[in-house]
């Protein structure tokens, strides 16, 4: 997350400048490398370089947002935001399932990386071969990161506060989830990978509303959103029967899911540097992923 922290802004800012699908290509390079070195090490230090790699390079949802945003109009960008949702939703639902089996075939998670090279290997060819640049290459120097942070516009700064707010408190949610249940379900690891799984697929199934559903103006759909975040949250710790509790987890994806269309479409309304500034989101995402986590378990869950 720290990588992908500094790198989103500058992969985006490249992006602006270059097009997007080279930066895509590069930084699906990085991915596979890292995965190879993850699949190839015993070493922890290895482990925590090869991650390090891939946050470097790997920060592209920046530049597959802003291609999405080049290629749509103002009205439909949140319902096209709503397919990295699908895609984000579909990897959970798959994912772990990939890495059980692979993991049930070697008894070890080294496979795992190897596997995780060849499907990143497979989406670079598709890359290459079917993705069509929606970007004219510029002639214009890239601009400095620190003069385009000083021109961040009133509105953007708006909807990155709380991009930042909310992802702090869904991450801190996230990577404690786990512990809630045990504590208060006496779930096994067993009982969540099934949970994550039923979640994975509501996930889906909601992001996949969206690409129907635009909420207008963006101050309607950012309150909708905190306040089906706030409900879930609060409805999913206060009752306590199992499957109602669990099902107000329901409102906190649907809360989610309003943000992550609505917010990053609305941004890229806000300069040309679209690459840039869904960098800047992201950037903002990957510093909430770090700071969730440490408010949780160094404070509010002990």
């Amino acid at each position: 997350s720290f990588a992908q922290f500094i790198a989103a802004p500058v992969l985006g800012q490249l992006s602006d400048r270059y097009g997007r699908k080279p930066i895509l290509i590069l930084s699906k390079v990085g991915t596979i490398t890292s995965y190879i070195i993850l699949g190839s090490t015993a070493s922890y230090g290895w482990l925590l370089a090869s991650r390090l790699l891939d946050g470097f390079t790997g920060g592209n949802i920046a530049v597959a947002r802003a291609y999405l945003s080049d290629i749509t109009e103002e009205k439909n960008r949140s319902k096209a935001m709503a397919i990295i949702g699908i895609a984000f939703g579909t990897g959970f639902i798959i994912g772990p399932a990939i890495g059980g089996i692979c993991y049930s075939i070697a008894n070890d998670f080294s496979i795992a990386g190897f596997v995780g090279a060849g499907l990143s290997l497979a989406s670079l060819i598709i890359t290459q071969l079917f993705l069509i640049e929606s970007k004219e290459k510029t002639k214009k120097e890239v601009t400095n990161i620190i003069n385009n942070l000083s021109k961040i516009s009133t509105p953007a700064m708006a909807i990155l506060s709380v991009t930042l707010s909310s992802m702090i408190i869904f991450s801190g949610f996230e990577t404690s989830f786990s512990i809630y249940t045990e504590q208060k379900f006496g779930f096994n690891e067993s009982n969540n990978s099934l949970l994550f799984f039923i979640i994975g697929i509501a996930a889906f199934v909601i992001q996949g509303s969206f690409t129907k559903i635009s909420i207008q103006p963006i101050n309607k759909a950012i309150s909708i959103g905190l306040v089906c975040i706030g409900v879930g949250l609060i409805g999913t710790n206060i009752i306590a029967p199992l499957v109602p509790s669990l099902l107000m987890l329901t409102c906190l994806l649907f809360g989610m899911a309003i943000l992550n269309t609505h917010l990053p479409a609305e941004l890229s309304t806000t300069t040309s540097n679209k690459g840039f500034i869904l960098g800047i989101y992201e950037s903002i995402g990957s510093i909430a992923r770090i700071i969730g986590p440490l408010i949780i378990f160094t404070t509010l869950f002990f």
